[in-house]
């Protein structure tokens, strides 16, 4: 079985830290699981993403900012 290589332009660092999607003006937060992250970009896992907006603010559980 071959590795996956990552093609992006700026790698992303492997990640399993808890969050919260928070929705413009703060009305909604989704719990979330960080899978990786970098600069540019994160991979999200939630049980759901009905409702949430394109643009939101994602907040570590330990109430940090990516």
């Amino acid at each position: 079985m071959e590795a996956r290589v990552d093609h992006r332009e700026i790698p992303r660092r492997r990640s399993l830290k808890g969050a919260r999607i928070i929705s413009p003006g703060g009305w909604t937060a989704v719990t979330c699981t960080v899978r990786n992250l970098s600069a540019d970009g994160a991979m999200l896992r939630a049980v759901n993403f009905i409702g949430v907006s394109t643009k939101f603010t994602l907040v570590f559980d330990d109430g940090n900012l990516p």
